[in-house]
């Protein structure tokens, strides 16, 4: 599923520190901000919405360092995806005689 169709869910924990960093402050950056011009604010298909949304929010995302945030919280999803893909590349691997991923 591409990222722009995934909303990563701030307002899941609203006590999380993303909430009160300096660069979210200097930006303008809060739960309301993000709540009152979400994806639903854009024109078109919702996948387009949330492709628009995501683009016009990247680089305050980079800067907060949210995906960083996001992998953090989301450990078990990040270790089940590397292990899940390394797996299957050495299934490919072996049959086009390419050397595996070992880790």
């Amino acid at each position: 599923m591409p990222v722009e169709t995934r909303r990563i869910d701030l307002t899941q924990n609203l006590e999380h520190e993303i909430w009160n960093s300096p660069t979210a402050k200097n930006n303008g950056f809060s739960i309301r901000h993000f709540l009152e011009n979400g994806p639903n604010c854009y024109e078109g298909k919702p996948r387009d919405q949330n492709k628009k949304w995501f683009n016009d929010y990247l680089p305050l995302f980079e800067s907060l360092r949210l995906f960083e945030h996001w992998a953090l919280d989301n450990k078990d999803i990040i270790d089940k995806f590397v292990n899940d893909f390394i797996e299957k590349f050495n299934r490919v691997a072996k049959i086009n005689s390419v050397p595996k991923i070992i880790i």
